[in-house]
């Protein structure tokens, strides 16, 4: 049995993470995995997490895939990856058995979560930019994002009312974005630093997703996590913090 990855952006891989110990359990068999970098994730999987028994990990096709394929190849059949079924018992005891990052990994996290003091009463936002909407985002416009902006300042000057001294973890893939809460609320924002941006143009593919710009954004992922997070509209990245948080309370991998 044959599990590849998309080959797109990293969440759109990470999405799909919990099918492989899924799999492994249904079928008792090791996974054959498939893991090809791009433009858009280049970086190898070990590079961010560890190895393990129950799968492999290799670049290359399977013969005759389709175009864009991912998912499974069992028995001469092709299934993608999204008519797979969830499973009744949900997808975080999956994740669990697999979302187990490199010390490297856990150790900057450690680091960066007390440099910054983060805990689960820090605030943590992500808003999506423009940023590699180009070919694979046609449907995203500057009204959507502005539109998000608009909705977190919202939610922001509401928790303010409350707590004025609330600390809160604003995140983007465009550091405008990110300068605009800054500005707005000076003494309550704040960013990660050590995010490092991608390089890019506008509606283009994505030039600048290395090793280093990768592993740091999974840092950033892990480090929303920790917060009191509120999800918004805009990308799987946006939403992958709250799927590391629900895995974190079977099995919070990063004690």
């Amino acid at each position: 049995m044959i599990f590849k990855f998309r080959n797109d952006g990293l969440c759109s891989r990470l999405n799909y993470l919990w099918q492989i110990p899924y799999l492994h359990k249904t079928y008792n068999q090791k996974i054959d995995c498939i893991w090809n970098k791009s433009t858009e994730c280049d970086i190898d999987f070990h590079n961010l997490f560890v190895a393990q028994d129950f799968f492999s990990i290799r670049s290359g096709r399977i013969d005759k895939e389709p175009n864009n394929f991912y998912g499974v190849f069992k028995d001469s059949e092709f299934i993608v990856g999204s008519n797979i079924p969830i499973p009744p018992s949900d997808v975080y005891p999956f994740y669990s058995e697999i979302l187990k990052p490199q010390p490297y990994i856990i150790n900057e996290f450690k680091r960066l979560k007390n440099k910054y003091n983060i805990t689960d009463k820090t605030l943590g936002f992500h808003i999506r930019g423009m940023e590699s909407f180009g070919p694979r985002g046609q449907n995203v416009s500057q009204k959507d994002v502005s539109s998000t902006i608009e909705g977190v300042m919202g939610t922001i000057r509401k928790i303010l009312k409350l707590d004025k001294n609330k600390k809160i973890l604003i995140s983007s893939d465009d550091k405008e974005i990110e300068k605009k809460f800054i500005n707005k609320y000076p003494s309550n924002c704040f960013i990660m630093e050590e995010d490092k941006k991608p390089t890019h143009m506008l509606g283009i593919q994505n030039t600048g997703r290395d090793r280093d710009t990768i592993s740091q954004a999974f840092i950033l992922l892990l480090l929303l996590s920790e917060t009191d997070y509120k999800s918004t509209f805009g990308s799987l990245f946006s939403k992958f913090p709250d799927i590391i948080k629900q895995t974190r309370k079977l099995n919070d991998f990063l004690t």
